[in-house]
């Protein structure tokens, strides 16, 4: 039985549809192009630049890059988890001595610094941009707001960042801040140019 079918069956959402059920909640942000706005699923960190007189033909269940996107968005997901979960500490955490070792279980405030979620940050947990910035460090949100569950003080200069850097995407300048040889071991993961 197919996902629709089952869907149909059993009353819950196929997913196959953006910003409803089960599917992906995809955020247009404006990036201060005159031709092109980014397209962004907070959930996985995906993005596009599309043309924003395609808009609506990118966002139907069936476009191409819906398509691709609901092809790809497992590993998305899986790769953002890994990039945030998934890493070990460094040297700077990591001290090995009688009292911890690799199965330490750190202390208290170790844990609640790493165990920091940026969905439990409000307003961070519905930002588009929220997997790009991470809401950023926990001492910067304790200083300022006396809780590290609170947003860093430069909210407003990371979105401008991010628009930034997908405006110089937009406009073709990608290479004036990318060192030679940046894509030696990469590999596109999707790719569509019909949009």
């Amino acid at each position: 039985m197919e996902l629709n079918e089952q869907s149909s069956k059993f009353g819950f959402s196929s997913g196959c549809y953006s910003n409803t059920g089960a599917g992906p909640t995809m955020q247009l942000v404006d990036i201060g192009s005159q031709d092109y706005i980014a397209l962004i699923d907070p959930d996985t960190a995906f993005w596009s630049l599309l043309k924003k007189d395609k808009i609506g033909d990118a966002l139907v269940g069936a476009s191409a890059l819906m398509k691709e996107f609901h092809n790809k968005r497992d590993s998305f997901v899986l790769e953002i988890n890994n990039l945030r979960f998934g890493l070990k500490p460094s040297a700077v955490y990591f001290n090995p001595t009688e009292r911890c070792n690799l199965n330490c279980s750190y202390s208290a405030a170790f844990k609640a610094v790493t165990g920091r979620r940026v969905e439990d940050i409000t307003p961070c947990s519905s930002c588009a941009i929220r997997h790009f910035c991470g809401s950023p460090c926990p001492a910067e949100a304790y200083e300022i707001h006396g809780a590290m569950n609170k947003p860093g003080a430069f909210c407003e200069l990371y979105e401008e960042q991010v628009r930034c850097a997908l405006r110089l995407i937009a406009d073709g300048k990608e290479n004036d801040f990318l060192w030679d040889g940046w894509d030696t071991s990469m590999s596109t993961s999707m790719e569509i140019s019909s949009l």
